[in-house]
């Protein structure tokens, strides 16, 4: 189930090679993933990273919909581990749920905002399910 998940999630994105740099400003909401590598030793990973198409940085809030929303929740349950409050349907939905379970994880991390609110800041400091060959591994994303 989590192979077809982040397969799934794969298969979205685009081709190619994505610039990781992210700007401090958001341009809207995240339309998309784009593959970036892991940080550090951790680059030969890739990481299916909520994007904007055509470019720039993005936040997600509820009401946000798509692949960068199923990312998110696919990572935060493989990363953050199974509490029953937190577990959230990968669903590709960015709802009340979703939203809690970032505000929790983010009061993990002294430099975030703890607003619930996906941004460039929380999507540098949490960590994201990358994939290397066939196994897969929670690793911070280059960005």
């Amino acid at each position: 189930m989590k192979s077809s998940i982040f397969l799934s999630i794969i298969a979205l994105t685009a081709t190619g090679t994505a610039d990781p740099t992210v700007s401090p400003r958001a341009d809207g909401y995240c339309n998309t993933v784009k593959n970036v590598k892991g940080k550090g030793s951790d680059n030969g990973y890739t990481i299916p990273y909520p994007a904007l198409k055509g470019g720039g940085s993005c936040i997600m809030n509820e009401g946000a919909e798509g692949a960068g929303v199923r990312s998110l929740q696919y990572s935060l349950n493989e990363c953050y581990g199974k509490d029953p409050k937190y577990t959230l349907k990968v669903d590709g939905k960015y709802g009340p749920k979703t939203k809690a379970t970032v505000k929790y994880i983010q009061s993990w991390y002294n430099e975030l905002k703890e607003d619930g609110i996906w941004g460039p800041k929380t999507g540098a400091a949490f960590d994201w399910v990358g994939k290397k060959g066939d196994y897969e591994s929670c690793v911070r994303a280059n960005v």
